[in-house]
């Protein structure tokens, strides 16, 4: 039985941290999309001020 519980407190363990690991990555992409899109709306904001003078 102990076999079996450590087996199942690894898998449990290795299921925390891939968890943890995909949520930080799916951050890190919305963080970067978000910052994609500023900056895209300020290109585009320069782009008819210049186009209005």
């Amino acid at each position: 039985m102990s076999n079996a519980a450590a087996i199942l407190t690894l898998i449990a363990g290795i299921f925390a941290w891939v968890i943890i690991f995909v949520s930080l990555v799916l951050w890190i992409i919305a963080a970067v999309f978000l910052l994609r899109m500023k900056i895209k709306e300020g290109e585009e904001n320069s782009n008819e001020i210049s186009s209005q003078e």
